[in-house]
């Protein structure tokens, strides 16, 4: 399984359920049922477990699916060891993450985003119960939360808020973002405990990925990169602050990524890792590496690692590296002696760790552990022993057939050993035939498990906002050169475009056989016919992307358009204007069109997407009967009585204001357009509906074929 952190590129996702006869505790044989996609997506998630310092409680996140909002609320649990009855600890409407112990284990910090703040903040609750109260009141959202040693503050790391101009600018509706120029960085702060109050400890043109706290709170190792840009990180190096007299010491200086940088105890080198060789050169799999850290030449601190890192740590007494790594299907524990190099492997099974964290005073290891059965409650591993802690997925394998898991083994084209899981078929029964479905991943870092089967291949698209995929990627199906011919018909002429787009383009699977045609008729209309072809599975939604102005080019603004568009409902979309996987009612809302109303009309209003959007930049839920072509919007222009229709058989239209037009865009005739000089119409599936499974799909299987046709029909009052 190729891993990608990409939001709206998680593609090509396969749930393949079956079943088996087996029988009841009531002696007589009775089915286990397979589950479902909606079984799957009804199950809980436990993720982040932490143990207290003292060892005798647990906390951990658990989220449950809330349909009606359309996503999964996480709440945080507590569970007094080793006996105690699991119970919910807080209950805030937007769900909570990052729950972190105080040193003396009497609070929990966390985030959540409570009293209608947009932002996550820092919260903190007793150990005992009660309210949670706030620690920031931040215009930014802290992220890793530490607590210093003492247990006076929490660091964390967060962007640098916007200035005085800045609010003033986004007030006046004058705030062009353009993400690969207008981020900002992320910076280390702490807040203590006791009055809220705020410091900023770094600043400077970098921003930091992760940092690590020294044990001591002397100096923290930082990993630093020069913007937040995803392909920065190339570019990132392991420093060390020392918070006493802010100064800082370089450690690394390569062009390969780096993470999880960590003092030792003794304060002498530094741990992180890289997916290097010793020579620090590009290779596949992540490796060990420590550094003086008074700096000097980073050392590969196992030269035959036979596994992939995924993340490490100092042990209590500094003597060796414990670490979580890929092993094959698997995912283990393992430590490895510093300077012995004495390779250990800490545990051993057909499983999948997650959420690992360490407790140095304990000498203490939880993580939740997946397996066949079970998707993942948390254990505990202390002593050379392992406990389970939490029995939150009992049920699972209680209640529903789960298939049969066995690893297999071949050799590869380049003689290296290659692993896989074979699923058993409900009612398979040895010496017989059954089809075999194989599914690859896109390695080589990423791949399946021994874990529970939720079945899932990605595919990893191009980049190219933010971490994000939009318009198609960094070279769109708008960017390239098509084939074209003229074509004509009664009563209309127009242009076919043709275009075959190759298996791995932009990252998408298949080669994809495009044509649009675009015809003119003498009913002054503009008719657009979208079809598509795939040998493999893709997702493709296609749409037209032109700016109209029906005063006439370079006439001003289009505040004064009168506007219907014939939706209930429209897809609210997040800060990153990526959709919330719901549908809101436009009703009582600026983005009520049902009768007409100017674009200006409410355009400023105080609104929540409106802010989100700069504008009206959002997709509206064409109120469709399924029968074909139907009005989706209409447009009038009341000082020309021009009048433009928009007419589709798809779902959905994107009504966009030009709210990033700034004048740099010229058009015919040297028109300058400005903001909000036009606004645009566009046909087609809901944004994001690869990762929404509510939104009508956006899935091409080979042997179907994409059709979407769209109209706009122009005429005069």
């Amino acid at each position: 399984m190729a891993i990608t952190n990409n939001k709206i590129t998680k593609s090509l996702e396969f749930i393949i359920v079956s079943g088996l006869l087996c029988l009841s505790a009531l002696a007589f044989a009775q089915e286990k049922p397979g589950m479902t996609a909606i079984d799957l997506l009804n199950l809980p998630s436990l993720s982040d477990p932490r143990l207290s310092p003292d060892g005798i409680s647990l906390v951990y996140t658990l989220g449950e699916p809330d349909w009606e909002e359309n996503e999964r609320i996480n709440h945080i649990w507590m569970k007094r060891l080793p006996d105690g009855e699991a119970f919910q600890l807080t209950f805030g409407k937007e769900g909570e993450s990052s729950p972190r112990w105080s040193q003396d284990g009497s609070q929990i910090g966390f985030l959540t985003e409570r009293d209608e703040d947009e932002n996550n903040q820092i919260y903190l609750i007793s150990t005992r119960g009660g309210e949670a109260r706030a620690l920031t009141n931040l215009d930014t959202s802290p992220t890793d939360l530490t607590w210093s040693p003492d247990g006076t503050a929490i660091y964390f790391l967060s962007d640098i808020p916007k200035t005085e101009e800045e609010k003033k600018r986004e007030d006046l509706k004058d705030d062009v973002f353009a993400f690969d120029n207008n981020w900002k960085h992320r910076h280390l702060w702490k807040v203590t405990v006791a009055d809220g109050s705020v410091e900023q400890l770094t600043a400077g043109n970098f921003t930091i990925n992760s940092y690590s706290l020294a044990s001591d709170g002397s100096k923290v190792v930082i990993h630093k990169a020069p913007s937040p840009l995803l392909d920065s990180g190339y570019d990132s190096e392991i420093f060390v602050l020392d918070l006493e007299n802010n100064s800082w010491q370089k450690l690394t200086d390569n062009k390969q990524r780096e993470g999880s940088g960590e003092l030792s105890p003794d304060g002498s080198f530094v741990l992180f890792i890289s997916g290097s060789n010793a020579n620090f050169e590009n290779y596949y799999d992540n490796n060990l590496f420590i550094v003086p850290v008074t700096g000097g030449k980073a050392q590969l601190l196992l030269e035959d690692m036979p596994y992939s890192v995924l993340d490490a740590t100092w042990s209590a007494d500094g003597e060796s590296i414990l670490f979580l790594a890929n092993s094959g299907a698997r995912s283990d524990l393992f430590k490895v002696g510093v300077p012995s190099q004495e390779l250990t492997q800490l545990t051993n099974g057909n499983h999948a760790l997650g959420g690992w964290s360490y407790m140095p005073n304990l000498d203490a290891h939880v993580a939740t552990v997946s397996t066949a059965t079970n998707p993942g409650d948390v254990w505990l591993l202390r002593d050379g022993a392992t406990s389970r802690l939490t029995t939150t997925f009992n049920f699972v394998a209680e209640t529903y057939w789960l298939p049969k898991q066995e690893t297999i083994r071949w050799q590869g084209a380049d003689s290296e050993t290659v692993e896989g899981i074979l699923y058993y078929p409900r009612n398979y029964r040895e010496g017989t035939s059954s089809p075999l479905i194989v599914q690859t991943h896109g390695g080589p870092r990423g791949s399946d498990k021994l874990s529970f089967p939720r079945s899932r291949n990605f595919v990893q698209l191009a980049t190219n906002n933010g971490e994000n995929h939009l318009h198609g990627g960094k070279v769109g199906l708008d960017k390239r050169v098509w084939n074209a011919k003229e074509v004509r018909g009664i009563g209309r002429a127009g242009i076919e475009l043709s275009y075959l787009s190759p298996d791995g383009e932009e990252g998408y699977p298949g080669n994809l056989d495009c044509k649009v045609t675009y015809w003119l008729s003498v009913q002054n209309e503009l008719e657009i016919q979208y079809e598509a072809t795939t040998d493999k599975a893709t997702h493709l939604n296609l749409t037209h992307h032109s700016y109209f102005n029906l005063a006439g080019a370079g006439s001003g603004d289009i505040l004064n358009h009168e506007v219907e568009l014939f939706a209930d409902k429209f897809v609210p979309t997040d800060a990153g204007n990526i959709p919330l996987g719901k549908l809101d009612s436009v009703k009582g809302t600026p983005f009520d069109f049902l009768s007409p109303h100017t674009i200006g009309e409410r355009i400023g209003q105080k609104d929540q997407q409106l802010s989100v959007g700069k504008g009206y930049d959002h997709n509206w839920v064409i109120n469709s009967t399924g029968k074909g072509l139907e009005l989706a919007a209409r447009v009038t222009e009341t000082t020309s009585g021009r009048v433009m229709e928009v007419l589709t058989d798809q779902p959905g239209i994107q009504f966009y204001t030009g709210n990033f037009l700034d004048g740099s865009n010229v058009g015919k005739d040297g028109k300058i357009y400005k903001h909000r000089n036009a606004f645009c119409l566009e046909t087609q599936k809901f944004p994001d509906s690869p990762n929404n499974p509510s939104y009508p799909s956006s899935l091409l299987e080979p042997g179907q074929s994409y059709k979407h046709m769209c109209v706009y029909r122009f005429s005069t009052k």
